[in-house]
């Protein structure tokens, strides 16, 4: 098994030999909606979920404008020159403007401040910049102005250090021939912490028509009279972005090809194929996963211990395929190993739960006090895997969800097969109070593994009538009042932090309708947190119908499975839908899952089975060609990556945990989300389903890029702010 480090650049991924690699830096907070797929409750909400420091940030720049703050004719226009005094090539300030020798720089106050030069608390030996506050109101100090040109992108920062605590931002002003302020961009404020240097969040922004002279500001607001803010590192620069693309071809089935990386440059565009709006954001993303079964884990565990760390670390290694999101079975479903080996493609003993009869038992034996509950041995292979999977990637979120309580819980369950649902196998509601202490009990032996549990469903596909694995059935009125009246009231009382999320189960189901996902929702608000959703029937946009009437933050909603295996098909993809067709699956799973569930208020998205053996097992009764994230040949122990992986890396490269979806409108048959990362750079993902390839302009705010995409194919796009 080769699995070459593909490194690009300092902040991008590597990946195994198939198709990809990633990154470059990311802000915090957008939206997107594929023409397609657009729902007009986003747009009518987005105002609601704009992020607090970016309205800031347009205050500070609503008020430079409205206040009329002008250089003085007496801060006269410096010019470029090729090396910096500052010793920063790139640095438009020069000599003193940037470093302050023994001067203030030719800085100007603004509004309610004077400057002078100090010696301390400078860490440079030329000192620093000092802002004093002549009153309560906004505070603002200038560079000199320096030579423009319209059309240009300009960027500005600073480092500042206050002694008490106060909110600052440093802003880019324009300037027409006059010396008239034309506009001015704040970056994201920042509260630093008290009598500590901290580089504040870089402004950036595209010189508007007329611009002759640009000028660094530093604004504070909240300052108290003769309050302090030392200035030093001033940078006013004109860097060329840099657009890092990585692409993803369907048009090849070979695995071993190699992801292509390359770069463009971000520049003055008019218009857009693909145009992002920055100031309408929606939810954060959680990140992108799939689900540790029992088989799972036997296969993963199977491996001799360098290959196993080495396929982990492909999977959860932020830089890599940067698994985030796990979901876990609790106790046994269609992927369970339990008593068989890893190289099984059936196994005939897979079911379990962790109440079940000790060997003996009575036939009518039961344990109402759950004494013999136990997560081990059963899950222990999913432990150790999970313990080394947070070695490398502290912060994952994990849901567990249960596909049946023990059978001497349920009512009418086949006596052939008590795991199963049957046509009407269901919780006998005298054990509800039991089944919800059953709930904590495993979030307490989790945590007691070193492993959170964030969230639980109360049932797997609620309304799938099994025969084969385990399942059990819910109507939403049922599973309404055990969450209202049992599982929520346990949560709590035992002191636990895990949320609810309802449903879990098809956009589209065969047996509960939007309706019955409502009525589970319905409840107290403080019950559940969100909704759960399979993809096998139905359109993501049902995520936007029951979002409209709970929203965001308060209701978060997640893609927990996904095979892509008889998923619907639409969108103008065709082919053959086996499990080996790459690009058929490549373009479904990017536009139904990725595009569709994001721009659809999802806040991660998680396929099935994170691996198999190569028999697409070992399986407990369920799907028989359900593709996996990896898969094992175990008598080789030769390691292959499929699609899914693919997808989750290209999704993970651009919109890491924490980045707020943007408003995205796409054309020209291509769909697209993006996104603000944390880091202060813009994620873009794109999917052409088209048999053709497709030239594309991105507009972001009046910058952008021009690109052609391979048919059959997904390229994401990252750049800095």
């Amino acid at each position: 098994m080769a699995y070459p480090a593909r490194p690009f650049g300092q902040h991008r991924r590597s990946v195994p030999s198939p198709k990809r690699c990633v990154q470059q830096p990311f802000d915090s907070k957008r939206r997107g909606v594929p023409d397609v797929q657009r729902d007009l409750s986003h747009s009518a909400r987005a105002s609601l979920h704009s992020d607090w420091p970016r309205r800031v940030a347009a205050a500070i720049a609503a008020t430079l404008v409205a206040l009329g703050l002008l250089v003085p004719a007496a801060a006269p226009a410096s010019q470029s020159s090729s090396q910096s005094s500052s010793g920063d090539p790139s640095n438009l300030l020069t000599g003193a403007e940037a470093t302050f020798s023994g001067t203030t720089g030719g800085w100007v106050p603004l509004n309610n401040s004077s400057l002078s030069w100090v010696q301390t608390p400078s860490t440079l030996s030329t000192g620093s910049l000092d802002m004093s506050a002549t009153s309560t109101a906004w505070v603002y100090g200038a560079s000199p102005k320096v030579a423009a040109t319209p059309g240009t992108r300009y960027t500005a920062q600073a480092s500042l250090m206050t002694p008490s605590s106060a909110s600052v931002a440093v802003a880019l002003a324009f300037y027409d021939s006059s010396g008239k302020q034309i506009n001015a961009v704040a970056g994201k404020s920042a509260t630093p912490a008290a009598s500590t240097w901290t580089t504040l969040p870089q402004a950036a922004a595209v010189a508007p028509s007329g611009t002759r002279t640009v000028a660094l500001i530093v604004a504070a607001w909240t300052a108290s009279v003769g309050q302090h803010f030392y200035i030093e590192s001033p940078v006013l620069a004109s860097p060329t972005p840099t657009v890092n693309v990585d692409l993803t071809n369907g048009n090849s089935n070979v695995l071993s090809a190699p992801f292509s990386q390359t770069t463009t440059s971000l520049g003055p565009v008019s218009s857009g194929t693909i145009t992002l709006d920055p100031s309408k954001t929606f939810q954060s993303v959680d990140g992108f996963g799939a689900n540790l079964t029992n088989s799972s884990a036997a296969v993963l565990m199977s491996l001799p211990s360098t290959t196993r760390n080495t396929v982990l670390s492909n999977l959860f290694d932020p830089t890599k395929a940067g698994i985030s999101v796990i979901r876990l079975p609790m106790g046994a479903n269609d992927f369970s190993a339990n008593g068989c080996s890893a190289s099984a493609q059936v196994c005939p003993s897979g079911n379990y739960t962790y109440d079940d009869p000790p060997a003996g038992a009575a036939a009518n034996w039961t344990d109402p006090s759950l004494s013999n509950f136990n997560i081990l041995p059963y899950d222990q292979n999913i432990v150790n895997i999970l313990h080394s999977a947070q070695k490398i990637n502290p912060n994952l979120t994990i849901i567990a969800s249960p596909w049946t309580a023990p059978p001497w819980m349920k009512t009418n369950a086949p006596v052939t097969d008590p795991y199963a649902s049957g046509s009407n196998g269901r919780l006998n509601p005298s054990y509800y109070g039991v089944y919800a202490q059953y709930f904590v009990k495993y979030v307490q032996a989790y945590a007691k593994e070193g492993i959170n549990v964030n969230y639980v469903t109360p049932q797997n596909e609620p309304g799938v009538t099994t025969t084969t694995y385990p399942g059990m059935l819910f109507s939403s009125y049922q599973e309404r009042s055990f969450v209202d009246n049992n599982l929520a009231p346990a949560l709590t009382k035992a002191g636990l932090s895990t949320q609810i999320l309802g449903y879990d189960w098809d956009w589209k189901s065969s047996s509960w309708t939007t309706s019955d996902v409502e009525n589970v929702l319905s409840g107290a608000p403080s019950n559940v947190a969100g909704t759960a959703w399979h993809c096998y029937g139905g359109d993501p946009s049902t995520q936007s119908t029951v979002e409209a009437s709970y929203n965001y933050p308060r209701w978060l909603n997640f893609i927990t499975e996904c095979s892509g295996v008889g998923i619907d098909s639409g969108y103008g993809i065709t082919g053959s839908t086996t499990v080996d067709n790459f690009a058929y699956h490549l373009g479904l799973d990017s536009q139904k899952l990725i595009v569709g569930g994001l721009n659809n208020w999802a806040s991660g998205v998680q396929l099935f089975n994170v691996a198999e053996n190569q028999y697409y097992g070992p399986q407990n009764g369920g799907c028989n060609d359900c593709k996996p994230v990896v898969q094992v040949d175990t008598n080789t122990n030769a390691v292959s990556y499929t699609v899914d992986y693919y997808v989750l890396t290209e999704a993970s490269s651009v919109l890491e945990s924490g980045a707020r979806i943007i408003s995205t409108s796409s054309s020209n048959g291509l769909q697209a989300v993006a996104g603000l990362n944390p880091d202060n750079t813009t994620g873009l993902y794109v999917s052409n389903p088209s048999q053709t390839s497709a030239t594309f302009t991105v507009n972001d705010g009046g910058e952008g890029f021009t690109y052609t995409i391979p048919s059959l194919s997904v390229a994401s796009f990252r750049w800095s702010n």
